[in-house]
């Protein structure tokens, strides 16, 4: 079950960052160069291959133009709906 919570959050996070970076318009090569990152690295974090630090996370946030606090409840709230009902 643990392994099970890990990838939803894991997956959560990708999608939260795809979510953001398209709502804002910006290509993977946009984001990666606000970051001072290669296009590899944002393809990478999106499609599951690299996972991202909380620190990563909290910039790239911020570079996307949004309160990574807002980031965060977006996260939360995509794992929350994939919850199992019991």
């Amino acid at each position: 079950m643990c392994q099970l919570r890990r990838k939803q959050w894991q997956r959560s996070v990708r999608v939260a960052i795809q979510g953001t970076r398209k709502d804002k318009d910006l290509t993977q090569e946009e984001a990666a160069a606000r970051m001072c990152w290669t296009q590899d690295i944002v393809s990478n974090i999106e499609a599951g291959r690299r996972d991202i630090s909380v620190s990563e996370f909290i910039v790239l946030a911020n570079e996307l133009g949004v309160e990574p606090e807002t980031m965060f409840r977006r996260v939360a709230a995509l794992v929350t709906l994939k919850r199992p009902v019991l």
